[in-house]
């Protein structure tokens, strides 16, 4: 239908949808009449209906088009972000500094649910809004080389919905803080790179070994790589070691056989 708008139709149709976007946001779907958002786009209530047929239909279109901005925003802005965890965390980055923004309310997807009762229509398209996320996510997280993606993009995408919610009532950036931390938990933890806690210890077996007692000859051997990797690496490793007469490990990490 917009392919066939004039540039004046399309504008104003766009107006009326920005105008909708911005009350509904403010006071929620129930509180605001067609005849205030015509008001507000500068529009004539006939002019709202030929582009909208009901006040149903302008609020489906007017989250969709949410939506897709939402998320062509995210893309675009972490697209260059750098390698590596940071580039999963740089989605954090950015909502963060908009859920701190003066004004924030939460998730207007969220909310338009919550306003609406989950009218099917409405948490169709936060459903694929949801969706949405958890792909940018599972993307990031592929491209920085952490395990089990998917697995990790739901979880994230918990703390981020977690993290706007609060933010909405709190009135703080506390959550958002919190929710980048524990994020980053989870990609050096079971999802993610763990060189920098993993290594395995060994010794001279003629030597005795006992907390951190001089005279100790001893390696931390670091594993770099994601975590499935880390442990095909030091069970070939510990094979190995255990093969040799004047070596005995001392300590290794608890998920070896």
């Amino acid at each position: 239908m917009t392919d066939q708008l004039s540039v004046s139709q399309a504008a104003t149709r766009a107006k009326v949808l920005e105008s909708a976007a911005r009350l509904f946001y403010e006071r929620g779907v129930h509180a605001v009449g067609v005849n205030e958002i015509a008001a507000r786009a500068h529009a004539s209530k006939l002019s709202l209906y030929r582009y909208f047929p009901s006040k149903q239909e302008l609020v489906e279109a007017m989250l969709a088009e949410h939506s897709d901005r939402i998320h062509d925003w995210l893309e675009r802005k972490t697209a260059g972000a750098a390698s590596g965890p940071d580039r999963v965390l740089s989605v954090f980055d950015l909502l963060i500094r908009w859920f701190a923004e003066p004004g924030y309310r939460g998730c207007t997807v969220v909310n338009t649910v919550t306003d609406t009762r989950a009218d099917p229509a409405i948490a169709a398209i936060a459903r694929r809004h949801l969706a949405r996320y958890r792909d940018l996510l599972t993307a990031r997280a592929e491209q920085a080389g952490l395990t089990d993606a998917a697995a990790l993009a739901r979880q994230l995408l918990l703390l981020i919905e977690g993290a706007s919610v609060v933010t909405s009532i709190d009135g703080t950036s506390d959550a958002g803080d919190d929710a980048r931390h524990a994020a980053e938990t989870l990609l050096h933890g079971p999802f993610g790179l763990e060189s920098d806690r993993l290594g395995i210890v060994v010794a001279d077996d003629n030597r005795t070994v006992a907390g951190n007692q001089p005279g100790v000859l001893g390696l931390v051997v670091p594993f770099p790589g994601p975590a499935l990797l880390i442990r095909e690496r030091m069970k070939v490793l510990v094979g190995k070691l255990r093969a040799l007469a004047d070596i005995v490990i001392i300590d290794a990490p608890p998920l070896l056989p």
